[in-house]
């Protein structure tokens, strides 16, 4: 009991500290901790052993919430302009923003895929079975219906564990032994989705992306942020954290900006596998892609902020594959949209809220923050 109060008093001494002398502090006694992330992400020397760069990282930390890695990759000390860094929107604050102001009653219709294909149903084009409570019956008459099927677990994030399923007249012993595996590891199928067109050939094994950021206001909905997410060879996911790649797209014309680049900003003027180049190619359909991420903005009210992931296929189809209420917008290299979540904040009136949880997680979580990204890295 005594132990428990002494850390709640700890962890109260630490929230009410100024964070800058806090953070300054935290490096003097953990430098040990500091250099071994950075040589984790193999840092150039001079961000280990600088102590002008070290005094950098903390005071970045502060403001911005960047993990190292995400300082190390950016080149986060060689930028000098100000307003320049203050744009970027770091694991740091984009973590606050979820634990303080993105946590309405209408979360889990985003963050529980089953709740959120029931919940956008009209939007999803698809069809879908849940094998925790499917019976063998179902689950047959559901492949022989799409023999090719997309699985799922409901509960990961980042593609994680996705896989296709292809029916191919597999016996019924074959068939009971895989219904079994998907009902214990309580799958999610998915009809597979057939895209056509220019966002399938870039990577035709996997279902290419666009992913559009939308933030709500007091009186309107606004669409900021908008990219190309698309696999990298043999998979059947777009996402960055399995290789893919991503490009930027002006939310105006739906013309794709630059050559995408991968997880660490390396960019490619053709795609790896098929060739393609995507700058200056106009995004299908754009304007119906933008329709239907604002009405599905409608089924969750108390949402601020929400990155969708929408497949469009050139014969006109729109497939709302998910929508995320912590989805990362755009690290690029020149900064991404931190004063549109400001705005809103403020529009809101949660900025404050938006502060206190951001307090919470450079003190209270900051080893955590520091070492983003490690458990990707591990699995």
């Amino acid at each position: 009991m005594g132990n428990k109060i002494i850390r709640a008093v700890k962890n109260a001494l630490k929230f009410i500290a100024p964070s800058g002398m806090y953070l300054q502090y935290y490096g003097k006694k953990h430098d040990d901790f500091y250099r071994e992330l950075m040589r984790d992400v193999e840092a150039p020397e001079h961000y280990l052993n600088n102590p002008d760069v070290k005094r950098d990282y903390f005071d970045s930390l502060t403001k911005y919430g960047f993990p190292v890695r995400y300082y190390k990759e950016l080149g986060f000390y060689e930028i000098k302009d100000k307003k320049q860094r203050n744009s970027y929107v770091g694991p740091g604050r984009l973590y606050a923003v979820w634990y303080g102001i993105n946590s309405g009653p209408s979360r889990p219709k985003l963050d529980d895929k089953i709740i959120y294909l029931k919940t956008f149903d009209k939007y999803i084009n698809r069809k879908w079975l849940d094998m925790e409570s499917a019976t063998y019956d179902e689950f047959v008459d559901f492949i022989k219906a799409y023999p090719k099927s997309i699985v799922k677990n409901p509960r990961s994030f980042g593609g994680k564990g996705t896989h296709i399923f292809d029916y191919t007249g597999q016996s019924d012993d074959e068939l009971k032994e895989i219904y079994e595996s998907y009902v214990n590891s309580k799958s999610l199928m998915e009809q597979y989705i057939y895209q056509k067109g220019l966002l399938h050939d870039v990577n035709p094994s996997s279902v290419n992306c666009c992913r559009v950021c939308t933030m709500r206001f007091k009186d309107h909905v606004e669409i900021f942020q908008t990219y190309v997410t698309m696999g990298n060879g043999d998979v059947c996911v777009d996402n960055a954290y399995e290789g893919g790649l991503f490009t930027p797209i002006d939310v105006e014309t739906g013309e794709i900006l630059r050559d995408p680049v991968d997880e660490m900003w390396k960019a490619y003027p053709k795609h790896p596998v098929s060739g393609i180049e995507l700058k200056g190619k106009i995004v299908p359909y754009w304007d119906k892609v933008k329709e239907t991420v604002l009405k599905a903005a409608d089924e969750v009210p108390d949402i601020y902020y929400v990155s969708w992931d929408v497949c469009v296929s050139e014969d006109g189809q729109i497939y709302l594959i998910e929508g995320n209420s912590c989805g990362d917008g755009m690290w690029l290299k020149d900064g991404g949209a931190w004063e549109t979540y400001v705005r809103a904040m403020k529009s809101n009136h949660n900025y404050f809220k938006y502060k206190l949880a951001y307090n919470y997680i450079i003190k209270l979580r900051l080893e955590e923050l520091m070492s983003y990204l490690r458990s990707y890295d591990d699995e």
